[in-house]
């Protein structure tokens, strides 16, 4: 039997689980990249405590809405190797689909976050992006020079960087260069930002973008 069809003899001969995932699929073709000292794009597949609560990475019960199975799905994952096998992808299709369980042991209850709504506002976009993606980096207490310096927790900082007056051009999103860093690059390139974390999912960077085309208020009020 082929090395592929052995896998595949495997991995259907488990119940779909993360320790099966990780045996037959993220030891051999992810794990270089995403461990606990390589947390490539802020990514570790090592373990699962740590897998299912990486924001968006997995959502239990909608592998559609993960991270996870839209880029093995995709194909822009492994990066630099050929794409998964379809039975490997088929599989982390599945374990997300019964609710991502650690092992056959117990299958907990599916769980889909109900959407959160992202106002296209400064305090509403600070709250669900800016705080758990940017502010690590990005905020007083980082210590670059000042000529790097951005700090997302300050709406009037924020807005008007002397370093950067054409960070965010209120009004004008295609001038706007905090975009330019959060957007993937032509051909599927990681975004430059955040550098530690997940990328943006496309909803949040279009929120992100209508709220500078509309003069990037504050709040609603």
């Amino acid at each position: 039997m082929s090395e592929t069809g052995s896998a595949r003899a495997r991995l259907e001969a488990n119940a779909v689980d993360y320790e099966a995932l990780k045996t037959f699929v993220f030891s051999a073709r992810c794990t270089n990249c995403h461990n606990p000292t390589n947390r490539r794009g802020g990514v570790d597949l090592s373990e699962y405590e740590v897998i299912t609560s990486s924001g968006g990475l997995v959502i239990p019960g909608n592998p559609t809405a993960s991270l996870l199975y839209r880029t093995v799905a995709g194909g822009s994952m492994p990066e630099g190797g050929p794409p998964l096998e379809e039975f490997e992808v088929r599989a982390i299709f599945d374990w997300i689909q019964k609710g991502a369980p650690r092992d056959s042991a117990g299958v907990p209850p599916v769980v889909v976050e109900p959407p959160v709504t992202i106002e296209p506002t400064y305090d509403s976009i600070y709250e669900h992006i800016f705080a758990s993606k940017c502010k690590r980096c990005h905020s007083s207490d980082n210590e670059s020079g000042p000529e790097d310096f951005v700090d997302v927790t300050n709406y009037d900082d924020l807005i008007a960087n002397p370093f950067h007056p054409d960070l965010i051009v209120a009004g004008d999103s295609a001038r706007s260069k905090i975009l330019e860093s959060l957007r993937p690059g032509p051909n599927g390139e990681r975004p430059r930002m955040p550098k530690n974390d997940l990328p943006l999912s496309d909803i949040e960077f279009e929120i992100i973008r209508a709220w500078i085309g509309a003069g990037a208020p504050k709040s609603s009020n």
